[in-house]
């Protein structure tokens, strides 16, 4: 195994690391996050509009079936939660659940556009649609959640792998640190990114290699984190500092810890690049 490949094999056991530990002393404490990435809100509300709008259209589409074939209404309407839950989270799909049973006893049992059900087997339907959109619509959403987590871990591995390539074959500190600077750009959506070589800066936050922020700020959701303003990523090797990365976020921009742990990992990628480049006199940086 060469050296590319078992720093690659480092960075994928890195990255699947995610449990949540306490890191830090007193005032420095932070919590280190744990696995998750909600999504985003403009979906989350489009969940819920459409919680209270696709049951509501399908129970009136279903008119015609009421009578003989309130069942197969019923059918289409747990369809319509499912449809609900792929797009929103647990939350719209507990709303659609419980409003495609609202609108099943108003439009779809006797006594019609009431909220009153007086034939036994409809009031079966009623409840075996609550109970199974419940149920499914709560599965599908979670299905949907591990879905999109999945698709931005690929999208973070492909990002390091990326840089890991770029790194071992880099000739110039300057040409990788923009390489950097592009990467972390894209991956933690910032409004800028700096190399500041050798003993500038460094007054912190500090981004951990484990993907936690530790430093005097604020206190931050474990779960999506906003960035502060000039956080340090560590550039350093054993315990020689290199220089630092100052990176500035856009304005309620939210990271997950598996994109703060990326960028760490980059980070400490590119100290290895900048140190073995300095060690072999091919970048004269300045």
């Amino acid at each position: 195994m060469n050296r590319f490949d078992r720093t690659l094999q480092g960075i994928l056991e890195s990255v699947s690391a995610t449990g949540s530990r306490r890191v830090g002393h007193g005032r420095f404490e932070t919590v280190e996050p744990a696995e998750g990435q909600p999504l985003q809100r403009s979906r989350l509300v489009a969940g819920y509009v459409l919680a209270v709008a696709l049951p509501a259209v399908t129970a009136a589409a279903t008119i015609p079936l009421r009578g003989s074939h309130t069942s197969a209404a019923a059918v289409v309407l747990v369809l319509a939660v499912v449809i609900v839950a792929a797009i929103g989270t647990t939350g719209p799909a507990l709303v659609a659940a419980v409003w495609a049973g609202v609108v099943f006893d108003l439009l779809l049992t006797r006594p019609y556009y009431r909220l009153a059900i007086s034939d036994g087997d409809d009031l079966s339907a009623a409840i075996a649609l609550v109970v199974v959109g419940v149920i499914v619509g709560v599965l599908s959403s979670r299905l949907a959640s591990l879905a999109a987590r999945n698709t931005a871990r690929r999208k973070e591995l492909h990002q390091l792998v990326r840089f890991v390539r770029a790194a071992d074959g880099a000739t110039s500190i300057g040409e990788l640190s923009e390489v950097l600077r592009t990467e972390l750009t894209d991956l933690l959506g910032l409004a800028r990114c700096d190399w500041l070589p050798d003993g500038e800066g460094g007054d912190g936050p500090w981004l951990l290699s484990t993907g936690a922020v530790m430093g005097p700020v604020p206190a931050m959701n474990p779960d999506r984190a906003v960035l502060p303003d000039g956080l340090d990523p560590s550039v350093e090797v054993g315990s020689v500092r290199l220089g630092h990365l100052t990176l500035s976020p856009q304005p309620g921009r939210r990271t997950s810890v598996e994109e703060r742990l990326t960028a760490a990992t980059m980070a400490t990628v590119f100290a290895g690049a900048v140190a073995r480049l300095r060690a072999s006199s091919l970048e004269p940086e300045t």
